[in-house]
This record gives C-alpha cells, structure tokens and sequence, in this order.
C-alpha cells in the first residue's frame, strides 16, 4: 500500500517553465497553474489601479491560502535531515506572480531594452531558477514547505502591489 502523499505529488507541482507559462495564461492545465496565473492578474491589477488594492487584497490572500492548501493535501510532508523552506508554496508563487506582472506589464510600456526591462526580467529569471531549485530538493526529499500555520506570516501587502521577493533596487 503507498501513500499519495509520498508517490505522486510531483506530477501535479508545475515545473519552472510550466509555471512561467501559467503567469502569463498559457498553461493552465492543473489547479497551482490555474491560481498561479490568478495571482498574476491580482499584481497586474495592482500595477495599473493602486486605488483597488483594498479589494484585491482579500482575493490575493485566498488564492495565495488556497495554493497552500493544496500543497498540504498534495504534497509529501518533511523527510528525515530535510530542511524547511522559508514561505509556503503559495507565499512563493505569489512573490514568483508578483515579478511576473512587472516583468509583463514593463515589456508592454518600457523600452525593450531598457534597464527597467533587463531589471525585471533578470529578477522574473532568478526567481524562475529559484523555484526549479525549490522543487527539485522537494521532490529529492532535500526540502519541504511548511505548511500555512508553521510559516512565518507572508509580507505585508498594505502598500498595495510590494512584496518582498519583487522588490529590485533603484
């Protein structure tokens, strides 16, 4: 007998450039792509209207609770010597969704090549090679997440769109 939590969970996490696909509205083929890509809409929302923050914070806060609740149902729980990530998962792609929706609404307004363009898409980059890593040591038992009561509580969104790992410097 095996238990779904240890046998199957990866097959449903998306890989880094299945996930990039879901922040722009490509790849929505499992839950985490379909909330992943909700999450961009949040921050694009935010980018272009600050004055909706108040009602897009209670929906950011949902999706982002939702992605932690499949991934308490979905994923295998902490293996013997596996350290814990910092964020729960969906902590994590919403920081990931964040950069995206810079990174996205920049190509649509800046100039190509331009530092804002290089800087946002560097950052989106980064991030993308940080959430390969992420579910590499997860599925290799190296890591885990915590779940959404053991983390420690996600950045403040009061500003409206800042969120920590979104921040670049000026």
């Amino acid at each position: 007998m095996h238990d779904r939590h240890i046998d199957a969970p990866y097959c449903a996490l998306p890989n880094p450039s299945e996930l990039l696909c879901a922040l722009r509205g490509q790849f929505l083929r499992n839950a985490v792509c379909r909330m992943a890509h909700d999450l961009t809409e949040v921050h694009h929302c935010l980018l272009v209207d600050e004055s909706r923050a108040d009602r897009m914070r209670p929906r950011r806060r949902r999706i982002v609770a939702e992605i932690d609740s499949w991934a308490d149902l979905n994923l295998a729980r902490s293996a013997v010597g596996a350290r814990a990530h910092i964020e729960t998962l969906g902590q994590t792609i919403d920081h990931i969704a964040a950069a995206a929706a810079t990174a996205f609404h920049v190509l649509n307004t800046d100039d190509p090549a331009g530092i804002l363009m290089h800087r946002h898409w560097t950052r989106l980059a980064e991030l993308e090679v940080a959430y390969g890593d992420l579910v590499r040591d997860i599925r290799d038992g190296r890591r885990y997440l915590p779940t959404a009561r053991t983390a420690r509580p996600p950045v403040s969104i009061a500003a409206g769109h800042e969120c920590g790992w979104n921040r670049t410097p000026a």
